[in-house]
């Protein structure tokens, strides 16, 4: 139920962050600008975003969420794996997951799930056993922003986690999943065992 819970405070806080950005901004203020006074004549309008720019910020929120849940539970003593293990326990079968049964399916659900607006994958290789692809990793200016942990993860802590429930899925299929990053991209193989 707990986690039940949590998905839906992280949907409504998204929602609510998109809806509420411009709004917030238009009323910020800077220590060198004084109020104004307002004629009764002046029209107010609001800040106006482009939708891409709302989904922007909803991806940001969501790894924002996502960052502080792990920092949550870093904070009680689990590991990176045992977040990942705890992750594939809730939302993997028997609650979900339970059709990606091949390379391909699974591969294309996760890219369903997890893309963020600044994602970028192409296929290398595709079969009924096995599928490979090179993605972007967008999560880096984020996660590398400050050059400290964000929220006081890691990146390492960060993608272990997404790894650990990423293999777990695909164990639970009988397949294999591996991921090898370097500085901008990571190759993603899922093999069927």
């Amino acid at each position: 139920m707990n986690q039940r819970m949590f998905v839906l405070i992280c949907i409504l806080s998204c929602a609510l962050a998109v809806t509420m950005t411009p709004m917030l901004q238009a009323q910020q203020v800077t220590k060198a600008e004084k109020p104004k006074e307002v004629a009764a004549q002046t029209t107010f309008k609001m800040a106006e975003y482009t939708p891409e720019a709302r989904w922007q910020r909803s991806a940001y929120l969501a790894m924002v969420t996502q960052v502080v849940r792990i920092k949550s539970l870093l904070d009680k003593g689990m590991t990176p794996e045992e977040i990942g293990l705890a992750d594939y326990k809730t939302y993997g079968p028997p609650h979900g997951w339970t059709t990606t049964n091949t390379p391909w399916r699974l591969w294309t659900t996760m890219w369903n799930n997890y893309t963020h607006p600044n994602d970028m994958c192409k296929v290398l290789e595709a079969s009924e056993t096995l599928v490979k692809v090179r993605c972007t990793r967008p999560d880096l200016p984020f996660m590398k922003a400050t050059g400290t942990p964000v929220y006081g993860v890691t990146l390492d802590q960060w993608e272990k986690a997404g790894l650990t429930f990423n293999q777990a899925l695909a164990a639970y299929h009988g397949m294999e999943f591996t991921q090898e990053s370097d500085l901008d991209n990571k190759i993603i193989t899922i093999r069927k065992k």
